[in-house]
């Protein structure tokens, strides 16, 4: 600027600039840069242990049935309060369909639906059939996106087809003879009325538990915060600790932030709290605490005004001091600094209180993040509570629903509950709670979980975990993430429908001693350690070739070769010495029993017995 030296103190520094140049940014581009950590994140590795559910269908694997439904496609709005993350889509403006009925259930996802066009009623704007593309149908074919209640549900297509028209010059404007030409239009109607709907779904399997457990890891990261580069794919591989083995492929999984709203010792380690498809599964992960004189509200699942959702509804006044709160039982995982969206769909419903003829109170519910070290501030409503997230409150006199979408900063690495403290409602439900580590589109997410399925090569081993990091191009980074010595219990060898052609040992190992089981010579069962020598040389050993041998088969010529014995047809020998034994053989029609004692019989009825010499 001129001058010899310049004082940072007292100077306003002004930059000299050289040149300037305009960037254009992507935000949907990938973020194919290197990955690159300043500090390595939290990584919490536990073994869970599922018992295996096997699957059955009763009845068909595919149901069909006939239903009346209506058609409605209004024009698209704008979400007013939803940030749409990484990867997804506003679900507000698809086409949705009505019956009068109780019908759809949240199993009906996926489900293909038809309209058939001879059976279809009061389409609007109406259109008729012989002006169609060839080729084009007004049968209407797609599937089901969402359901919202019992009632309601989204699909995935609109309603659309082609028509056509043939059309002129205008000759008198000049030009000579009129040219014709054929104009294509897409139609897309915004409702249509009752009609008569085909729908086809895929019909649940019914699941048995069995005697088959698996051991599955839960990896939970937190405080994922690459500096540079966006994590787009993690490579989970395993070994034993302290053996020369290569490490093994046990996951391959693109990464996506996962809810944190999950019953992790479920079936699927998923279970979501805020989608209650079970009625069972309400008092399971909710609880609500009346106050202030409020009655003890009662909890239930309901499907007819939100599907699958937590139903919360109270009795007596609904105005003034009297609150109640709503919170999940099981605690989260919150990470210091980590940015969070919590997302729910609320319905309030308001029954005014008969006692009060003016002013109501408006119906309010407000949410709090509560945990251990987690402090409101001040200028906040019910600090007490915890730190505030966000608030709903309407002075309607009649019922509202909101889809709400709250972002808040973990303040403390701490395990917490979300608050709803709810007043001046009658009914509160609560529907598609939802807690997830905040996405942007680029930016990886910085909480998260992996489950993989670990084989079990040896129970209560000590195994070595290595996550590989790769970015939206393939390229891994440079540094993996590596843990030791992580104990697992491991799952158990379920077999099923199996043919043992060899041999199989039953006992802590093979030294030691146990049973042989085999299918190598015939089929036998026989003690070993030490191995059980045949009839002729146990009654021989006085008590050292004590043991026992099942058998079904010829297996004289082969397992006891040159002993004298002759197995043939079936058989089973129980043999301490030659004085106490217990001998059948099929071949030879052969029983021999030889004891000290012995009772045959029931001994209020008839029996026979021997004892010190003495039969009765």
């Amino acid at each position: 600027n001129g001058q010899p030296s310049i004082n940072p103190r007292v100077d306003i520094v002004r930059p000299n600039v050289r040149w300037s140049k305009q960037l254009f940014v992507d935000p949907n581009a990938p973020n194919t840069d290197r990955i690159v950590f300043s500090f390595m994140p939290q990584v919490k590795i536990e073994e869970k242990i599922r018992t295996y559910a096997s699957q059955s269908y009763e009845g068909p694997r595919i149901s069909g049935s006939v239903f009346s439904a209506s058609y409605s496609n209004p024009p698209p709005v704008s979400p007013a309060n939803i940030v749409l993350g990484k990867g997804e889509t506003w679900i507000g403006n698809l086409p949705k369909i009505f019956t009068t009925e109780p019908f759809f259930s949240s199993s009906m996802v996926g489900a293909s639906v038809k309209f058939p066009a001879s059976l279809m009623n009061g389409r609007t704007p109406s259109v008729n059939a012989s002006n169609l593309k060839p080729g084009d149908t007004l049968t209407y074919e797609t599937s089901i996106h969402s359901v919202v209640n019992s009632t309601t549900a989204r699909l995935n297509d609109e309603y659309e087809f082609f028509t056509e028209q043939t059309v002129s010059s205008d000759v008198s404007k000049g030009g000579g003879l009129p040219i014709y030409q054929v104009v294509q239009q897409l139609n897309a109607p915004t409702s249509f009325d009752l009609s008569a709907m085909q729908i086809t779904q895929s019909l649940p399997p019914t699941l048995t538990a069995t005697e088959n457990s698996e051991s599955f890891s839960v990896a939970t990261f937190k405080s994922f915060r690459p500096v540079a580069g966006d994590v787009h794919r993690i490579v989970t591989k395993i070994k034993s600790h302290g053996t020369i083995d290569n490490f093994k492929v046990v996951g391959d999984q693109i990464l996506e932030a996962s809810e944190l709203l999950v019953d992790t010792g479920s079936t699927t380690f998923q279970e979501r709290w805020g989608v209650l498809d079970d009625p069972g599964k309400v008092n399971s992960y909710w609880e609500v605490t009346p106050y202030e004189g409020a009655l003890a509200p009662s909890m239930s699942r309901d499907a007819d005004t939100i599907m699958d959702a937590l139903l919360v509804s109270s009795s007596g006044t609904i105005n003034g001091a009297p609150y109640y709160i709503v919170t999940n039982k099981d605690k989260v995982e919150i990470d210091r600094d980590g940015i969070y969206t919590l997302r729910s769909r609320v319905y309030l419903k308001r029954t005014p209180d008969s006692t009060i003829t003016s002013g109501y109170d408006p119906v309010s519910v407000k949410v709090f993040l509560s945990g251990s070290g987690v402090v409101g501030n001040s200028s906040d409503p019910d600090p007490e509570l915890g730190l505030f997230i966000g608030a709903i409150e309407s002075s309607q006199s009649k019922d509202s629903q909101y889809l709400n979408e709250y972002k808040f900063q973990g303040t403390f690495s701490t395990d917490a509950k979300i608050i709803y403290k709810v007043e001046a409602a009658a009914a509160f439900f609560l529907a598609e709670s939802s807690l997830k580590s905040e996405t942007v589109s680029g930016f990886t997410p910085e909480q998260f979980q992996l489950v993989s399925l670990i084989p079990t090569n040896q129970n209560d081993d000590m195994l070595d975990f290595k996550f590989e990091l790769y970015n939206p191009d393939n390229v891994k980074a440079e540094i993996d993430l590596n843990y030791q010595s992580v104990d697992f219990t491991g799952g158990n060898l379920f077999i099923n429908n199996a043919l043992l052609s060899g041999q199989m040992g039953i006992g802590e190992n093979m030294a030691a001693a146990g049973f042989m089981m085999a299918g190598d010579k015939s089929a036998y069962l026989r003690t070993v350690g030490p191995d059980y020598p045949g009839f002729n040389a146990a009654i021989a050993a006085s008590g050292s070739g004590a043991g026992i041998l099942l058998y079904s088969g010829s297996i004289g010529d082969t397992l006891y070769q040159g002993t004298g014995d002759n197995y043939s047809g079936v058989g089973m020998e129980l043999v301490a010495d030659s004085s106490s034994f217990f001998k059948f053989r099929s071949d030879t029609s052969e029983l021999e029993v030889r004891a000290k004692k012995f009772f045959v019989g029931d001994d209020t009825t008839q029996f026979i017995s021997g004892a010190l010499g003495n039969i009765e």
